[in-house]
């Protein structure tokens, strides 16, 4: 998890796994869009996630923001990462 040179790292081989800046198809999800500068989509971001119960954040750097959310019946944790890359 994490960035690695200006990217999303690369999913495991593993099915269970989306990246929205990867070429694999098996791993390839569209990007979430936002309308607004990288601060200001990590802003609303941040404020969604700390409203959510089943999530927490794990680790939040200038631009990126890496995110659990435990199911509530079975406790299963799932991690999401949002990039924020420079659009200059």
């Amino acid at each position: 998890m994490g960035i690695e040179n200006g990217r999303l790292k690369q999913c495991p081989k593993t099915p269970n796994c989306v990246n929205s800046q990867i070429k694999d198809e098996k791993h390839f999800i569209e990007p979430i869009l936002i309308a607004a500068t990288p601060p200001e989509a990590k802003t609303y971001i941040l404020k969604i996630l700390n409203e959510l119960n089943q999530s927490k954040i794990i680790e939040v750097d200038d631009n990126y923001i890496r995110a659990e959310f435990t199911s509530k019946i079975f406790r299963f944790v799932d991690d999401v990462e949002f990039y924020f890359p420079d659009t200059k």
